[in-house]
């Protein structure tokens, strides 16, 4: 077999297998339990900061107030799905790109 000819089969296997894996025949999720989103609260960074691993950077105060500055940022990106949706959790959107029909 030639190289052009391995070349354009192994491009076809590849676009096959991506078509097949990502094709929804009504079966996707079907053996996770939760089905549906359920109604919760998106939690606050201030609540939740306790919670939170503490870094231990005693030497570099500037990595600590970076790391919890992260932490901020990711907690003003909690999301919940849009009514019809089918995410079934609360989500963290990176928001580079405008808001679709999650």
């Amino acid at each position: 077999m030639n190289r052009s000819l391995r070349v354009i089969v192994f491009i076809a296997l590849v676009v096959g297998c991506a078509r097949v894996q990502y094709e929804d025949r009504g079966k996707r999720g079907f053996y996770f339990s939760k089905k549906n989103h359920t109604e919760a609260t998106i939690p606050s960074f201030i609540e939740s900061k306790s919670k939170l691993p503490s870094p231990i950077l005693e030497n570099n105060p500037d990595y600590v107030e970076l790391y919890w500055k992260a932490r901020s940022l990711a907690f003003d990106h909690f999301k919940a799905p849009l009514n019809g949706s089918s995410l079934v959790s609360n989500y963290i959107d990176e928001e580079v790109s405008p808001r679709r029909g999650l």
